[in-house]
């Protein structure tokens, strides 16, 4: 831990030591366009929501970021560590719910994607995917239930890899 805080602070410093030499960029701006490699619509965004606890009336979560775009719509960002630079299925599935939960709280438009902020190797990279639709997020809710209650057993389609 307290080498990535060192790590970090060596970043800042050189991020406004750049600030200073380049004159009008901002430290965050050499950090988004060089370290981050965000794409152009996020870094033009405000944050509008960071590590925040989410909930409606049946879902709940803690999402990473929420932005609110230069054209007013929120876009979903979560940040998955991993070995190679994958979006899983439950990703779209997490960020989908956390989308339905600004749709039903705010009074602001919700974009029909979101990102994935994929950290592999020390790079990061963002990868766009598109919500599942109330109807598909619907069902699944309905099948965790009944699942969890033991009206149905769960399929299992990893072909014998985790068991």
């Amino acid at each position: 831990m307290v080498l990535y805080l060192i790590g970090f602070l060596v970043l800042l410093i050189i991020a406004l030591s750049l600030k200073v030499s380049l004159g009008q960029s901002s430290a965050r701006d050499v950090w988004i366009n060089q370290e981050e490699k965000m794409p152009e619509e996020l870094a033009k965004s405000e944050i509008f929501m960071n590590e925040t606890e989410i909930k409606n009336s049946f879902l709940h979560g803690k999402v990473d970021q929420v932005f609110k775009t230069a054209n007013g719509k929120l876009v979903v960002v979560d940040t998955k560590r991993r070995k190679s630079y994958r979006v899983f299925k439950s990703d779209v599935i997490q960020v989908s719910v956390y989308g339905r939960i600004l749709r039903d709280t705010q009074p602001i438009t919700v974009a029909p994607y979101g990102y994935i902020r994929v950290v592999a190797k020390g790079k990061v990279k963002y990868i766009k995917i598109d919500l599942l639709s109330d109807k598909k997020l619907e069902n699944l809710v309905k099948r965790h239930y009944k699942i969890t209650t033991g009206v149905i057993k769960p399929t299992c389609h990893c072909n014998g890899i985790f068991h």
